[in-house]
């Protein structure tokens, strides 16, 4: 019935308080479940969105050089990288398996052989998308480590 709805809460990470996103969290995740994030720190969804759109519209062959290794198996990448439309997937969808830079990752972390660099479109031109993409990525994940920070100051726990 109407009393089982609940109004999604933008919690907007830039100018509220962590102690009024934590609240928030810990309001909408307790109850409706979802939630909406708002203002998150060096995101440009406009910038991300026209960088999507132009990974999207590269070159069959400039795609096929960021494919799994069981896609292509010319290259060597087994888990991050572009994965394309399959007719028979049920997922019907296409998208690019972006991870942590190697850089970034400790050596013991380096050292397991489920870490990969992320295959990326080369030549004039190109570079950018790149850019957008890890800039995207590292605003992701900072926030990430906030939210999970926060909920679990939120249930009392050592953040």
């Amino acid at each position: 019935a109407a009393d089982d709805l609940h109004d999604l809460c933008a919690l907007d990470v830039t100018n509220q308080s962590s102690a009024e996103i934590r609240d928030g969290l810990m309001e909408q995740l307790s109850t409706t479940g979802f939630l909406v994030l708002t203002n998150v720190p060096d995101y440009d969804e406009a910038e991300f969105l026209r960088a999507c759109k132009a990974l999207h519209a590269l070159p069959a062959e400039v795609k096929r050089t960021l494919y799994l290794a069981h896609d292509e198996p010319r290259n060597s990448n087994r888990y991050r990288g572009y994965h394309p439309f399959k007719a028979n997937d049920a997922s019907h969808k296409e998208f690019l398996d972006v991870g942590l830079p190697i850089g970034q990752l400790d050596a013991d972390e380096r050292a397991l052989p489920l870490y990969e660099e992320t295959p990326w479109p080369t030549g004039a031109g190109r570079v950018w998308i790149r850019e957008r993409f890890e800039q995207t990525f590292a605003s992701w994940y900072a926030l990430a480590l906030r939210v999970v920070r926060l909920l679990a100051e939120g249930l009392g726990k050592p953040a």
